[in-house]
């Protein structure tokens, strides 16, 4: 992900990693209906935690200069993950699921905090009301002839 969102071009402009653990922390949950309840360490706020493996990230070397935000960005993969709890609930240790999680997960968050879920009503309504403006707004988005490219000698023009 860090590379993936650069400006096109010739520079090397890519997002900060600390900026890359906000997309995918606080920027993440905003865009979901528990926007108010997750995202953050906080007091009062919903906290699912992923305990990571230095071992791993930090193997075979690592400088020690190097900021634990970035190496955690950078470095970590999947199998280094050590622990995961949901909802103040170990559902992973040491690479072993502890029972269904996803059944798990369904339980502890079946709709957004303090909104009904209503068959067919608010959230429906809602998108039919938002969809013309979503279209509007991206109405002639992909005309060709409409902009310049952004970064010219990758362009097909």
């Amino acid at each position: 992900m860090l590379r993936l969102h650069r400006v096109p071009g010739m520079d090397d402009v890519v997002p900060t990693c600390p900026q890359v653990l906000k997309m995918a922390t606080e920027d993440g949950a905003a865009t979901t209906p528990y926007a108010g309840h997750i995202g953050t360490l906080e007091p009062g706020r919903a906290a699912d935690l992923v305990l990571l493996s230095w071992r791993q990230i930090a193997h075979p070397y690592l400088d020690p200069q190097t900021a634990v935000v970035d190496a955690v960005v950078q470095r970590a993969k999947t199998a280094g993950v050590a622990m995961v709890m949901v909802a103040g609930e170990v559902v992973v240790r040491d690479g072993a699921s502890r029972g269904s999680t996803a059944r798990r997960l369904s339980r502890s968050w079946p709709r957004p905090p303090g909104r009904p879920q209503a068959r067919g009503g608010t959230s429906r309504r809602l998108s039919r009301e938002v969809f013309p403006v979503v279209k509007r707004f991206y109405d002639g988005w992909l005309d060709e002839s409409a902009r310049q490219p952004f970064y010219r000698p990758s362009s097909r023009s």
